[in-house]
């Protein structure tokens, strides 16, 4: 069970270490690009394809499993491309949103995935 325990507190920290370093790195990069016409098509194509179940046609969210919407104005204050990125990428764990970024099995690219940011 102490075992268990400290595993717990290892993963917790670890955890905090990645998010905070990822917080310092967010404010060191540049915006995302501006997508080109073609960009913005297979972006909302994405959308409308792998996160409209879940999230709503409009990103209203809660149409499937509890999942939030992408429209609050939290949300949009907080950096949004940071802050959906990596869920995105690489899922959340005891959630139903699972990773879409290629190397861990999705259908998307890394760019595809900043696109659709």
């Amino acid at each position: 069970m102490r075992t268990h325990a400290i595993a717990m507190i290892c993963i917790a920290f670890s955890s905090f270490l990645t998010h905070t370093a990822f917080a310092f790195d967010r404010e060191l990069r540049s915006p995302p690009r501006k997508l080109t016409a073609e960009q913005a098509k297979v972006a909302a194509n994405n959308y409308q394809k792998y996160c409209a179940l879940c999230h709503g046609e409009n990103r209203e969210g809660h149409k499937n499993d509890h999942a939030p919407s992408l429209r609050s104005k939290s949300l949009m204050e907080s950096g949004i491309a940071h802050q959906i990125l990596r869920p995105m990428q690489y899922g959340r764990v005891g959630t139903a949103m699972g990773g879409y970024l290629d190397e861990v099995g999705g259908p998307m690219t890394l760019d595809e995935t900043w696109d659709l940011t």
